[in-house]
């Protein structure tokens, strides 16, 4: 083809837009199907070459996510959809209220009052663990508090006046100072009888109490206190109190614990006997039964 025939055809052209090929095709087939070449080969192969705008507007749409359209089923005719489940909704299930099991008291006659095992003084805390029997026993005030405070108060009617009592201490002073009642013991090494004595048990320990009736060198007045050991003293077990006053150490000092110490904190089960409220009783008279966690100490 000649550029003067390419040049009068691209004259033809102009005016059609780039940007919309669906006009450009039509208008392009428009003119090739009434050109002698394309009524020739529409007359040779019976294809018709002439395409709409609405047929090229068809073949450029974008595919859609609408789902097609489905007829409606006849009524009476049975679908084939899935069958719906039942949702199970679980029953309440009823649950029984906790009540509180009450610990039972113990009675007197679980624990009788042998005087004669007062005054049996055990050789060594080993002795006791071996032969417990042998030994005078109390409730346990760490599960039995009433009941403990019952039977004490029942054995110091028991013991009677004081000023009957035969002492196995001798001290030089007594001060009722927080954080402890605290006595201080006179130098004096004449031989003592031993203390009297009780134990009680907390599970599988058992812990010892001495009660020591003390008389004080300076006006001779009497004093009945008893100290609950525990494991642990100041360096060292407070369970070893039994063997050292066998071996005649000489006593130091005394003390029952009132308070908690912040700064030099007791051992754990001497806090817990000042909270069940066994730190003696500042009401009672000097010459009274006193009764709480405490500590022997002694001389070197």
């Amino acid at each position: 083809m000649s550029e003067t025939k390419m040049n009068t055809e691209r004259n033809q052209y102009q005016g059609v837009s780039p940007t919309k090929p669906d006009l450009w095709i039509d208008k392009v087939m428009d003119r090739f199907s009434k050109s002698k070449f394309g009524k020739t080969f529409a007359a040779v192969t019976g294809i018709s070459l002439i395409v709409s705008t609405a047929d090229a507007a068809c073949t450029n749409a974008q595919p859609t996510n609408k789902p097609p359209e489905t007829a409606p089923v006849p009524s009476g005719v049975p679908t084939l959809g899935p069958t719906p489940t039942e949702t199970l909704v679980p029953t309440a299930t009823n649950i029984p209220t906790p009540t509180e099991t009450e610990i039972p008291s113990p009675t007197p006659e679980r624990y009788p009052f042998d005087m004669t095992k007062l005054h049996n003084f055990p050789d060594s805390y080993e002795k006791l663990v071996s032969n417990p029997e042998k030994f005078l026993e109390s409730p346990d005030p760490f599960l039995y508090l009433k009941a403990f405070n019952e039977w004490w108060t029942e054995l110091t009617d028991l013991m009677g006046d004081q000023t009957k009592l035969e002492p196995n201490l001798r001290i030089s002073s007594v001060t009722h100072d927080l954080p402890s009642y605290t006595i201080i013991g006179s130098e004096d090494r004449q031989p003592m009888p031993k203390p009297e004595f009780f134990y009680f048990k907390h599970g599988t320990m058992i812990y010892p109490v001495p009660i020591f009736t003390l008389i004080d060198t300076r006006d001779q007045d009497l004093r009945t206190w008893a100290v609950i050991l525990t494991n642990t003293g100041r360096g060292r077990s407070g369970f070893l109190t039994l063997d050292d006053l066998n071996s005649g150490r000489l006593i130091k000092g005394i003390v029952i614990f009132r308070v908690e110490n912040k700064v030099y904190p007791y051992p754990e089960d001497t806090n817990r006997l000042i909270a069940l409220g066994l730190v003696g009783d500042p009401a009672q008279p000097d010459n009274g039964y006193q009764i709480g966690g405490g500590d022997v100490r002694f001389w070197p």
